[in-house]
């Protein structure tokens, strides 16, 4: 008798499949269904005595022929004797049958996976693409509309400088040509803006200068502020009773440093710089809450109320210039022909809060 080949200890994925045909799978569905019928009836005889018959019930049409060589060969299986199924055999074909699930279930899956991803109609890659777009239109866009504030910024402040020339010029007129000053001494401290600008009677803040201009009621305090400092006082808080502003930080604006020996006049030098956005050169310090000078802005550093970018400017006779470099030529005066810094003092590298401009002409702005 033929050896009964021991597929017990193959892998399952080395047991080869064969599938049966459409017209197969008929036929043999059939013969089954016939061979349990024959089974109840013949109680009591083997499986070899029943056998497989095409004429122990219906048959799909046209398979004659078919019906016929499969069931001799189902016949031929039966003639053997089985031998008892191992164990291993058992676990090894359910085994086999799992992987091959969990096969096509993994096949199911990458294919589902592989397909866009859509959330209401709409994929990831286009809404990646849709993000990108605005990160590029805003990278755009914001600039464009900062440098527009700026220059709008820029425009007020002109205009305010406008108004605050108007206001130099009748102050002259009521003064004999003489530029807003209060009676100071020359080489005095002159960056103690605030409460202590008065020390034992002596004026120890330029901006209290300045603003005369308010005390004088030449103009309304809130038209010393640029709209670009946002230390500046809220209206109202600053009334023509003050002597100074609170704190440097609340200064908008420089003005020519009145303790030479000789200050500034208007009716002198109409073209002289006597007041600009505010000088970078000289910063708050949070530790004592005064000014200091910082020694690592450079020279040539243009204010920060404008980003930088530049300052407007008044001239002693009103006109108003955006300069986008602190130098500028000295037209008249001792200094004529010369290029002049308006946020120092000629010749001077390092401030103390004491020193002048050297002449006349020599424009030197500061809080």
């Amino acid at each position: 008798m033929p050896e009964t080949p021991d597929n017990s200890n193959r892998a399952p994925e080395d047991i080869k499949v064969y599938r049966l045909s459409e017209q197969d799978g008929d036929v043999l569905d059939a013969l089954l269904a016939n061979r349990n019928a024959a089974d109840k009836a013949a109680d009591g005889q083997s499986d070899a005595e029943v056998g497989f018959s095409i004429t122990d019930g219906p048959m799909p049409a046209g398979s004659k022929e078919r019906a016929e060589k499969m069931a001799g060969l189902l016949n031929v299986l039966g003639q053997y004797p089985a031998d008892d199924v191992s164990e291993d055999l058992t676990v090894n074909t359910l085994a086999f049958i799992e992987q091959a699930k969990q096969r096509e279930r993994f096949a199911a899956q990458i294919d589902m996976l592989s397909q866009p991803r859509r959330t209401l109609g709409i994929s990831w890659r286009q809404i990646v693409s849709a993000a990108a777009v605005f990160v590029i239109g805003a990278s755009l866009l914001i600039p464009a509309i900062n440098n527009q504030q700026q220059t709008a910024y820029q425009a007020a402040c002109a205009s305010n400088l406008q108004g605050l020339g108007g206001a130099f010029g009748q102050y002259a007129t009521d003064n004999a040509g003489a530029l807003p000053a209060l009676s100071a001494s020359p080489g005095s401290l002159w960056w103690n803006v605030g409460k202590s600008g008065r020390d034992q009677g002596e004026i120890t803040s330029n901006s209290a200068h300045l603003y005369l201009l308010a005390r004088g009621k030449y103009v309304q305090p809130r038209e010393l502020n640029c709209v670009s400092n946002a230390n500046a006082p809220a209206d109202g808080t600053m009334t023509a009773g003050h002597f100074d502003w609170n704190s440097p930080r609340a200064v908008s604006y420089s003005y020519q440093n009145m303790y030479g020996k000789k200050p500034a006049r208007a009716d002198d030098l109409p073209k002289m710089v006597i007041l600009a956005d505010k000088n970078p050169r000289f910063v708050f310090d949070d530790k004592t809450g005064a000014l200091k000078f910082d020694e690592d802005v450079e020279p040539s550093a243009s204010s920060r109320q404008h980003d930088s970018r530049g300052q407007n400017i008044l001239q002693a006779g009103g006109v108003v210039e955006w300069l986008t470099s602190p130098y500028v030529m000295q037209e008249e005066g001792d200094g004529a022909g010369t290029l002049d810094n308006i946020w120092g003092a000629s010749g001077v590298e390092v401030y103390t809060g004491r020193e002048t401009p050297t002449s006349t002409g020599d424009v030197f702005l500061v809080p």
